[in-house]
């Protein structure tokens, strides 16, 4: 039996359609596995080739599987029925470590965005600055800096008031947050988008210099598709927010049926497991070598266990 003091006022039953969420965790652990393959092929790459953009590209990845499995967290029936049945005090505390988490690695996204779109920027803007750039020269700290940060600056407003905090139609994501967590975030949000924004257009706009100089160098190919990558990848981030913001102003307006607010939000959070599907996808296509390096791995696997018959011998010759 559900305790019902738990559920959201509209909500009768935890779950009552279970296929969207069943769905929405299929894909999130698809993207998560394939995070995971991914993170491990960028291991056997030579230590030469890890350079500051590799780590981004690596902290990408550890977003999206992070991101993947919050999101499986926040929707599974299974464990959200087991949840609502603890005790009050223990409801409140999962729910808010579960939204600390789940904003947080949110707003990690969006730093690490930035960071890589500002290593991008220096690298093809300012290259003689590289050397001698301390927050390039420090990028492993700036990175662990930015998880840590991210925990802070989401962690606080969500948990100084949980008025407002029930289970509903996305499990133990609440319909409505408390208005500092809507400041913090939305003021997160408009800041490391400018921020991408003009980084991006600047380096943009010094890649097509290069192309009209026609002076192409052995590496020329790779800085401008790894420029190419993040711009990518932020641009299609961004546009997450789209079927978010439609969801808020869908909400607030009392007159349209909750169902259409409700929609625009799963989408929303689909968008979002798919987003970590796509980062791969397009590393792979934008990284010069990379799918022949995939390919090389394959093929020495596929050698290695082949069986031992027809492997020849010299046997008959000793």
């Amino acid at each position: 039996m559900e305790n019902n003091s738990f559920l959201c006022e509209d909500v009768t039953e935890l779950c009552a359609d279970s296929t969207t969420p069943a769905v929405l965790i299929v894909v999130n652990l698809c993207g998560v596995v394939c995070n995971i393959l991914n993170l491990i092929v960028l291991k056997t790459l030579d230590k030469s080739k890890r350079n500051r953009y590799f780590w981004i590209v690596v902290n990408i990845g550890i977003s999206d599987i992070a991101t993947g499995i919050v999101f499986t967290l926040y929707v599974s029936c299974d464990l959200n029925r087991l949840v609502v049945n603890l005790p009050r005090k223990e409801v409140l505390v999962y729910q808010v470590v579960i939204n600390i988490l789940g904003f947080a690695t949110y707003f990690a996204r969006n730093l690490i965005l930035v960071t890589g779109s500002y290593e991008r920027y220096v690298s093809i803007c300012q290259p003689f600055n590289v050397q001698t750039n301390k927050v390039l020269n420090n990028l492993g700290v700036c990175l662990g800096t930015t998880w840590i940060a991210s925990l802070i600056v989401m962690g606080v407003p969500l948990a100084t008031n949980t008025r407002k905090y029930c289970f509903g139609v996305f499990g133990s994501m609440p319909m409505e947050f408390n208005t500092q967590t809507d400041v913090v975030f939305s003021s997160s949000i408009t800041i490391t988008l400018t921020i991408c924004v003009v980084l991006l257009f600047k380096t943009w706009k010094e890649l097509k210099r290069m192309q009209q100089r026609n002076a192409a160098g052995p590496d020329d190919l790779m800085v401008k598709r790894s420029a190419q990558y993040i711009m990518i990848i932020c641009i299609t981030f961004y546009l997450l927010y789209v079927p978010a913001f439609l969801s808020v102003i869908l909400s607030l307006i009392e007159a349209l049926p909750k169902g259409q607010a409700n929609a625009t939000r799963w989408i929303s959070m689909f968008y979002q497991t798919v987003y970590g599907i796509m980062n791969i996808v397009v590393y792979i296509v934008m990284t010069p070598g990379y799918s022949a390096h995939i390919l090389r791995i394959l093929r020495i696997k596929n050698v290695r266990v082949q069986p031992s018959e027809n492997v020849p011998t010299n046997r008959g010759n000793c």
